[in-house]
């Protein structure tokens, strides 16, 4: 039975990044009778646009959103940046209208075992690898992941599995179906994202939603080496614990992933190497073991991860000197952790790329991490630099600001590099204002370093 026939739905917000156009294809295809809505303008957005030209029964409102949509249609599909503050949610809740957003849609009528995964940091990551380990047989990815993952119900069946990455404005959605999914894994609770909460206790309040729906049947992956997890509470599901000693699966020293005393694999092959990346990566593997994993075939999967686009992305190495895209580090302790991950290597050869626009978050002191770690410290214009700057400006290291766009940054970088050195963008702020999004960042990025690398082959 389809009950989406006829329906009048209402996309507020078709986007460029999948989700809203995977909607409204969805849609469309049930019968509906779709309009969307959208502040971007049709040329802004003809890329999504182009994709949905065959479908006869969609219609555009672009430029504004109009009061009346959100009264006459019968289900509104919200793109999950909207706050819970806006007043056109409040006019469509109090106009008894049926609002979801895609992964709230596809967590509820997915029909197999759901894995989610959240965390202030190393989602995306932990997300993919887990994904990778378990397989492809029948194993969906989505989630955010710059990809729609509506397309996902139209192949999966009860014996399917499910990797969703659930950021936690997606995850406050949870409250509205009581469900959680079925094996969830979270990865830290930092602080990031307050100015969409209203607060770090909201923040924290929302990622505990990935298990708060779980019965007994299901498990909760947590990293016990994080402050606010270690202290977690009320848990209805088995509760498996990640960490370095005394947990139900460790990482020693030796890289060594083992339970109950006995070695499931090792990450000395692993392609990242901090000790945030080799938690992440256990609870990775304690999820693989769940779903029955043989410990030959995760060593194999481990070796062979290569990792995603924009997190501490080795894009190249050219004359000597390596270039890596960390944009997706958007939170200021992000510059910490990607400085510890590559001081080892490259101590006093790290020329840093940081900066953007501030999201209200605590600045940690990073006046040591950088002075005994980068060489050289480059920061885009925004907020947030010059918020960074104010906390180390009496450092030793060189730094030079405020660059407005990613080219006069990236030929800085090229200035002050020598044989050896690497060159990290590793923003730890937004980017909007100068960039569509951090994706758009990390694609300027390795568009400079690969033209870089054609010149350099033009006069070999």
């Amino acid at each position: 039975m389809n009950d989406y026939k006829g329906k009048k739905v209402l996309i507020w917000g078709l986007g460029l990044n999948g989700g809203g156009l995977g909607m409204a294809k969805y849609f469309a295809e049930q019968g509906s009778i779709v309009t969307i809505t959208d502040l971007k303008t049709k040329k802004e957005l003809e890329k999504s646009i182009r994709k949905l030209k065959k479908y006869k029964n969609i219609k555009y409102v672009l430029g504004q959103h109009r009061e009346k949509d959100f009264i006459k249609n019968d289900i509104v599909v919200q793109n999950p940046a909207i706050p819970p503050t806006s007043q056109l949610l409040n006019l469509a809740q109090e106009n008894n209208k049926e609002i979801i957003n895609e992964l709230l849609f596809v967590i509820k009528k997915f029909p197999g075992k759901i894995i989610g995964v959240t965390g202030t940091k190393g989602k995306s990551t932990t997300t993919t690898l887990i994904k990778h380990l378990i397989g492809d047989k029948n194993v969906f990815l989505g989630g955010n992941l710059q990809t729609s993952t509506i397309k996902i119900l139209k192949k999966a069946n009860k014996d399917s599995i499910a990797v969703l990455e659930i950021p936690s404005f997606q995850l406050e959605f949870l409250d509205s179906i009581k469900k959680s999914p079925n094996i969830a894994v979270i990865t830290n609770i930092g602080n990031d994202h307050i100015n969409w909460h209203g607060g770090l206790k909201q923040y924290q309040k929302a990622k505990k939603n990935i298990y708060k729906y779980q019965t007994n049947k299901d498990y909760l992956i947590i990293n016990k080496e994080d402050k606010v997890l270690k202290s977690i509470k009320n848990i209805k599901s088995r509760l498996i614990k990640v960490g370095f000693k005394n947990s139900n699966f460790n990482v020693d020293e030796n890289k060594n992933i083992t339970q109950k005393g006995k070695i499931i694999a090792n990450l000395k092959k692993y392609k990242f190497k901090s000790k945030s990346h080799s938690l992440n990566a256990t609870q990775a593997v304690a999820t693989a073991k769940i779903i029955g994993v043989e410990n030959l075939v995760i060593q194999k999967r481990l070796n062979s991860y290569k990792g995603l686009s924009g997190r501490q992305e080795v894009v190249s190495k050219i004359n000597g000197v390596t270039f890596v895209n960390d944009t997706t580090a958007t939170a200021p302790i992000a510059i910490k952790t990607c400085i510890n991950t590559f001081k080892e290597q490259y101590k006093n050869k790290i020329i840093l790329i940081s900066g953007g626009m501030d999201k209200n978050l605590n600045v940690p002191d990073l006046s040591k991490n950088i002075e005994n770690n980068v060489k050289t410290l480059i920061l885009f214009e925004g907020t947030g630099s010059k918020k960074l700057f104010k906390k180390i400006k009496s450092i030793n290291t060189p730094i030079f600001k405020y660059f407005n766009t990613l080219e006069k940054a990236f030929n800085k970088a090229l200035k002050v590099s020598k044989p050896g050195d690497v060159v990290i963008m590793c923003p730890g702020f937004a980017s909007f204002n100068m960039f569509v999004n951090e994706f758009d960042r990390g694609e300027k990025f390795n568009f400079q370093v690969m033209r870089l690398k054609n010149d350099k082959l033009r006069q070999s």
